[in-house]
């Protein structure tokens, strides 16, 4: 009896113990990224592919916007020296904190052949340095945000070294700091914004719930090297983006791979994955797309996106993965993409979290790309001499494919043990609480296998 009794205290610490871990590791995250839906996180971003007279590379992004709680501004730059200079040996000046180096010309980073220049401002409290808000004199309720892809639809964002402005179908990207001025113009190669799920607010995995709008663009402008005194004009394509949703998803921040691609003849279009997680049974995780059409002038969606197989590259100081090479396949409701990917240099990055024993391992790059577009009607065409620019983000925290279930297995035998310890102290059966834990240990078997089969909900 006594060692009943000391079997029932234990699983009843167990239980209490499990139920805990559960609410602090599941609820509480899931809870807070709900009760963020009050808070609006607004992105405008461009990423550029671009050659300048002489033929080099000039590519990159800005990302200026802002969250619940500072300002960002996160600009990547990469240039493509004249031959004679050393690249590979940009790697040692690598630290946590890119724009903390010091550099006489502003590139921290070389790989191949690209010299990488990286910089991050936050602005504490949502304001910028001149204490007014991005975008405050077009404020946009929160997820309600379609009027901003209409034609005649402004752009007026000011950070600290961004600007980008303007009305469809013209806008100007500029770039100001004490290493470069960036002044590009972008035009619009496709008839309007492809809107992803229509426009509609939708489930955008590791950001939360959201809307996100995108266009490819002609590119021309200059560049300005301030330390060598050199201008470069440049000329290419890129991709534009207007985004509104709610904070990233805390209990799944992470794991995504994007890209924005670029083919001759006026293709051009974008691929996301985000790494399957598993949150209360439905499927969290966008695999989603887009490409023009110039032929048929129209864009072709795409509702799944899956990496075939990759070859990574590791960078031995931060952990930071990218593709060396990849094939993508991106299948929608009139067409299949598949991708054929071959890296021209990357960058690792690593941003430690302040208080945490933990850090964002991610990593943006250059690819040269080739594709075949299968259409539903017969006809397929071969896209070639293409270039993407993107990004490759391992996640942060703990992949909910394998932590939900995990902890939902854990509750359910933990609890079910203290059941069987009750009743068998006072003489009863214990067939119902092991019949308890079998259906909910099947329970949520089925629930993980009905995520792992279906495609994303919208």
């Amino acid at each position: 009896m006594a060692d009943m009794k000391k079997i029932k205290k234990t699983t009843a610490w167990l239980a209490w113990l499990t139920t805990l871990v559960f609410v602090i590791a599941v609820v509480l995250p899931l809870l807070v990224e709900r009760l963020a839906v009050t808070n609006e996180t607004k992105t405008y971003f461009f990423s550029f592919e671009l050659k300048d007279q002489e033929g080099k590379r000039h590519v990159g992004w800005f990302c200026p916007g802002y969250m619940p709680f500072f300002d960002i501004d996160f600009t990547e730059y990469g240039f493509e020296p004249p031959a004679g200079v050393d690249v590979s040996a940009r790697r040692q000046n690598f630290v946590d904190n890119r724009d903390a180096v010091k550099t006489e010309d502003g590139f921290v980073w070389g790989d191949k052949s690209i010299l990488w220049a990286s910089f991050y401002v936050f602005n504490p409290k949502g304001y910028n340095s001149e204490g007014t808000r991005l975008g405050i004199n077009r404020p946009i309720p929160i997820l309600e945000q379609t009027e901003i892809t209409l034609p005649g639809a402004p752009w007026d964002i000011k950070n600290k070294a961004t600007d980008m402005f303007g009305k469809w179908p013209n806008y100007t990207a500029k770039f100001n700091n004490e290493f470069f001025n960036i002044d590009l113009k972008m035009t619009p190669t496709t008839p309007g914004w492809f809107k992803y799920n229509d426009g509609r607010p939708f489930s955008a995995g590791d950001f939360g719930v959201g809307s996100m709008n995108e266009a490819a663009v002609h590119v021309d402008g200059t560049i300005k090297h301030l330390k060598s005194g050199k201008t470069y004009t440049v000329k290419g394509t890129g991709l534009i983006e207007d985004a509104l949703g709610v904070p990233w998803g805390l209990a799944s921040w992470g794991a995504h791979d994007w890209t924005s691609m670029h083919f001759e003849g006026g293709w051009g279009g974008s691929i996301w994955r985000a790494y399957d997680n598993w949150q209360w049974g439905y499927h969290h995780g966008p695999h989603n797309g887009w490409l023009y059409d110039p032929e048929l002038k129209k864009f072709h969606r795409f509702d799944r996106v899956e990496l075939i197989n990759a070859t990574y590259e590791t960078d031995k100081d931060t952990g930071a993965k990218w593709p060396l090479s990849a094939e993508w396949r991106a299948i929608g409701p009139d067409a299949t993409l598949v991708v054929h990917t071959k890296n021209v240099s990357w960058m690792p990055g690593e941003l430690k979290i302040v208080g945490a024993p933990s850090s964002m391992k991610m990593a943006h790059g250059l690819h040269e790309a080739t594709a075949q577009l299968i259409r539903t009607d017969g006809t397929t065409v071969e896209l070639k001499n293409g270039e993407m620019i993107g990004e490759h983000y391992e996640g942060l925290f703990p992949d909910y494919v394998i932590f939900g279930p995990l902890m939902l297995v854990l509750l359910t035998l933990a609890w079910s043990a203290y059941a069987a310890a009750i009743r068998r102290s006072g003489g009863r059966s214990i067939k119902p609480p092991i019949a308890w834990c079998v259906l909910g240990l099947f329970a949520t078997f089925v629930l993980w296998f009905q995520w792992y089969m279906s495609p994303m909900v919208q």
